[in-house]
């Protein structure tokens, strides 16, 4: 993926879902699935989610860059992370258990 080694890795599910295959492409240096194909019962692409961008930020790989594609419809979506901050000290009290 962009020059950098990754492992292929194709996911079946065992039961009838909407995708019938996931292949990823994880990265071989911080195990982020730098690209992510998705394809219909039928075996076409369907979607493709790529990490376009990587950043680390405070030692942690973080994509500030994402992108979806719908092939079938030429239909795509982007996310742009700003501001991302991690270990920023949030207490115990600010989640309740169910």
């Amino acid at each position: 993926m962009n020059g950098a080694p990754c492992y292929r890795v194709e996911s079946v599910p065992d039961q009838v879902w909407w995708y019938g295959r996931i292949v990823r492409c994880i990265d071989k240096k911080n195990y982020l699935p730098r690209r992510t194909e998705y394809y219909d019962r039928a075996g076409l692409l369907f979607k493709l989610r790529t990490f376009d961008r990587v950043e680390t930020i405070h030692s942690y790989p973080t994509p500030v860059e994402i992108t979806m594609k719908t092939l079938p419809a030429r239909t795509w979506s982007r996310i742009i992370l700003r501001q991302v901050e991690y270990d920023t000290g949030l207490t115990e009290g600010l989640f309740q258990m169910p």
